[in-house]
């Protein structure tokens, strides 16, 4: 087939695959032969999940008469292969085959690509299980697992009968409950352990996402000599995730993807696509951008269709990275007549929040959302106002809107058809014009706001507390405070009168050590009474409670003023003239800026504003007090 020796791949029929038959040869760097079968008649095999990396591929490995180049870790990882499935087939079982994608699948043909992706759900899911490889234990992570061992044993121990996520109650994390819990203290080298674990590329590559998911046994670990279950690491993650643990600079910012992971897994029923990539693409990362939807697809509901994947989904290595996201996008709001994808939208090329992202899409129209790599971390990141509802293993996870979270009033969106494709037009309300934003985080990394918060909060409610002669105090604190939290205290495990409470008792402080603010407040209400009454309002507050939810939903975010007196909060991009929207399909108002010459609008983001969320301008729009009006995003 090739007389230099390098190997050559032949023509896959339809629905066919390649295998890897390992032989127990001596011979150094020697694994094995390939066998093209039909996938519905494949022996049994196990399938691999590792992670390809940046690496050279360098280390010849034999198959058959031929050889292929492939990176150390790989060729580390096949020598371990060949011993477990030694071991195994000693057992019971006598599988001597696994696929792998790295030698499996021609690379170099595209066709081929193109199809083998479209079996990746098969692949995996008709494996005996995945085996995950992890790389060459090479002796920095040797009390991680102990460690994960231990929060697995609390999260037993705590709540003995979890079955799915929304078993664990979410909390805040505090050093006390922490200390209670019997866990490491945080100056252990365990805690080093796990990041340095975690921070292994595996866990950020978004092909093993599927790979996990989809596995028919629990999946095992392999790194390097040991093996652990995937299960016990999953729950661990869940267990930190819930419990407040996440925002810690000594948790890996990998627990996330983890926690991602093994929610998907143990989820009874697919998930929609449009779920699957607003979960996953700000934390894991691909090599070839277009991935980022092609390494779901197996695990979406749409590849159970009758007829296969849907045409705009199909995996199509020819088009650019913004074509693919612009057609897939398209066919996910047609589908769902929602707009909730709309959150991972990056406000056109020159907007801020473009820093956050490792490539430059900029020919990607601003109503597309962006899946492509985050240059940020997660946590750099502020969090999405639509939600991804999984915490019922029973119930198949949807994108949406919190229940509390009603602009549109539920409708579906209106959309209207047009030639041009790279252009969405909406059926809409305006609402108002901006006049006046206060960048909360300023740019600051995420620990430096933290420290900065009450500095932002108070610049904020400077500006609005002129207000307070119109509404009062009780009413102006209330809208402050559910503006500024986006109105999300369950995530703190908090009732609405106590995240009102928990915001007033940080109010009541901030003025405290002010005396400025204070009589700016009594002048303003004209009640000398005015800080006893906010007092009142503090009463059993935590101010902890209130600055934790501040600093998730303020970070990278403008608090804003518009020309009727509401307050919101929205797109750090953001800026005066631009337009509040409802628009069909939202269950947010969304910020949208009109290009020159009325050519069209530009789509900034999602926003939150006291007093537009429960479809007051639809209901308006009823009584003739409002307008509807067609959007065109470019």
């Amino acid at each position: 087939m090739c007389s230099s020796g390098l190997f050559t791949y032949g023509l896959l029929a339809n629905e066919s695959i390649r295998l890897l038959r390992l032989h127990n040869n001596p011979t150094p760097n020697y694994v094995g032969t390939l066998e093209d079968v039909k996938l519905d008649e494949a022996p049994s095999y196990y399938a691999l999940s590792h992670c390809w990396g940046v690496r050279h591929q360098n280390v010849p490995i034999g198959i058959g008469d031929f050889t292929l180049d492939v990176t150390v870790d790989l060729a580390a990882g096949i020598q371990q292969l060949k011993k477990f499935v030694a071991n195994e087939s000693g057992m019971n079982t006598g599988v001597k085959y696994v696929w792998i994608d790295r030698i499996c699948i021609n690379q170099d043909d595209i066709e081929e690509r193109e199809s083998q992706v479209q079996l990746m759900g098969k692949i995996y899911s008709e494996s005996i299980r995945t085996l995950i490889w992890l790389g060459i234990d090479r002796g920095t992570c040797s009390g991680a697992w102990p460690l994960i061992d231990r929060i697995y044993g609390v999260l037993k121990a705590e709540f003995p009968r979890t079955s799915c996520l929304a078993d664990i109650p979410l909390a805040l994390y505090s050093d006390q409950s922490h200390v209670v819990s019997g866990l490491p203290s945080w100056d252990s080298d365990s805690w080093v352990h796990l990041k340095t674990l975690l921070e292994l590329p595996w866990f950020t590559r978004i092909w093993v996402v599927q790979e996990v998911a989809l596995s028919s046994q629990d999946p095992l670990i392999l790194h390097g000599e040991h093996i652990y279950q995937w299960d016990r690491l999953g729950w661990a993650a869940s267990w930190l995730r819930r419990r407040g643990y996440i925002r810690l600079a000594q948790i890996p910012e990998s627990i996330r993807n983890i926690d991602s992971m093994a929610n998907i897994r143990r989820s009874h029923t697919r998930w929609s696509l449009d779920a699957l990539l607003t979960d996953t693409s700000a934390k894991f990362h691909a090599s070839d951008q277009r991935d980022k939807i092609y390494g779901l697809l197996g695990l979406a509901t749409e590849s159970l269709n009758a007829g296969g994947i849907p045409e705009p989904l199909r995996p199509d290595y020819k088009l650019s990275v913004e074509q693919v996201y612009q057609k897939v996008a398209r066919y996910l709001l047609q589908q769902s007549r929602s707009l909730s994808i709309l959150t991972r939208t990056s406000g056109g090329c020159n907007a801020l929040i473009r820093r956050q992202y490792k490539h430059n899409l900029e020919h990607l129209p601003t109503w597309v959302p962006d899946w492509s790599d985050f240059a940020a971390i997660p946590r750099e990141s502020s969090p999405s106002l639509s939600w991804i509802f999984y915490g019922d293993a029973l119930k198949p996870a949807i994108l949406g809107y919190p229940e509390h979270y009603a602009a549109s009033a539920r409708l579906p969106t209106k959309t209207v058809s047009i030639s041009n494709e790279s252009i969405l037009r909406l059926g809409a309300i305006r609402v108002d014009t901006v006049i006046e934003t206060i960048s909360l985080s300023k740019g600051l990394p995420r620990q430096r706001f933290s420290q900065e918060l009450a500095s932002s909060i108070g610049l904020a409610w400077d500006r609005v507390v002129s207000f307070v002669q119109e509404r009062g105090i009780p009413v102006l604190v209330e809208q402050f405070i559910h503006t500024t939290t986006a109105d999300q205290h369950h995530l703190g495990g908090r009732e609405p009168h106590q995240i009102l409470e928990d915001g007033s008792a940080f109010l009541f402080n901030l003025l405290s050590r002010d005396k400025d603010r204070r009589l700016i407040l009594t002048s303003q209400s004209g009640d000398h009474n005015a800080m006893d009454l906010l007092q009142h309002l503090s009463a059993g507050g935590d101010p902890v409670a209130y600055t934790t939810l501040a600093e998730n939903y303020c970070f990278n975010r403008s608090f804003i003023i518009t020309s009727g007196r509401c307050m919101g909060l929205g797109p750090i991009d953001t800026r005066p003239g631009d337009v509040v929207q409802i628009i069909y399909g939202g269950g947010v108002p969304y910020i949208v800026r009109q290009q020159e010459q009325g050519l069209g609008w530009l789509f900034i983001g999602e926003s939150y504003f006291h007093g537009l969320m429960s479809g007051e301008m639809i209901k308006a729009q009823e009584q003739g007090e409002a307008r509807e009006e067609i959007l065109n995003l470019l």
